[in-house]
């Protein structure tokens, strides 16, 4: 694992934030918080939407990836990996993204809970910031393109999540909540983070 290791988290002004709970049924042994915090902001002419992830803790005992080129990448939610969930307003629609601390990223619509778009493509990369490490500390930043919404739409409902994958391999899965019995981040029901931005 490759250690960016720095002290200091890129500021992000006007934000709203949110704590992350583990899933009840899935217990990490490591005592963590995880905080994520969001903000739109003006980037080069446009409006994006920029989502911080911060883990507070043992970080060393996380297994994450060496860092790689930032691609599009499959099967990043198997090991550490924070998410986040974007309904389409007045539709089933959603879109879903994974952030890896490689830099990789994964970006998906769904048409209805765990359909795929099959027809979706070209859809936006996000930007993942290599994560800053520090002894107690991790924190990633991705960047999302993003729009305000027209006053006739109510916007979308959002949902950060993370995967945390441990030293010995165990996976904990965080959400702001969970109304499931077992972990599920595709269920609408625990999108509950009203947001007045559209997700290009």
């Amino acid at each position: 694992m490759k250690n960016n290791s720095r002290t200091t988290a890129p500021s992000i002004s006007n934000t709203s934030a949110v704590e992350l709970v583990c899933h009840p049924a899935m217990p990490c042994s490591v005592p963590f918080k995880l905080d994520v915090q969001w903000a739109a902001r003006q980037l080069a002419g446009s409006w994006v939407l920029q989502i911080s992830y911060a883990v507070v803790g043992e970080v060393r005992r996380l297994r994450l990836p060496s860092s790689t080129r930032s691609s599009a990448a499959d099967g990043l939610w198997a090991h550490t990996c924070f998410e986040a969930f974007f309904s389409e307003s007045g539709t089933s629609a959603y879109r879903e993204f994974n952030f890896s601390p490689s830099t990789q990223w994964a970006h998906y619509r769904f048409t209805n809970e765990r359909t795929r778009d099959p027809i979706a493509s070209g859809l936006k990369a996000p930007t993942v910031q290599a994560p800053i490490t520090g002894t107690d500390r991790l924190v990633l930043t991705a960047t999302l393109a993003a729009l305000p919404s027209s006053s006739e739409q109510a916007g979308c409902l959002f949902a950060p999540t993370a995967v945390l994958e441990l030293d010995d391999g165990s996976l904990s899965y965080w959400a702001p909540s969970h109304l499931a019995l077992k972990p599920d981040f595709h269920s609408r029901a625990g999108w509950t983070i009203p947001l007045a931005w559209s997700i290009d």
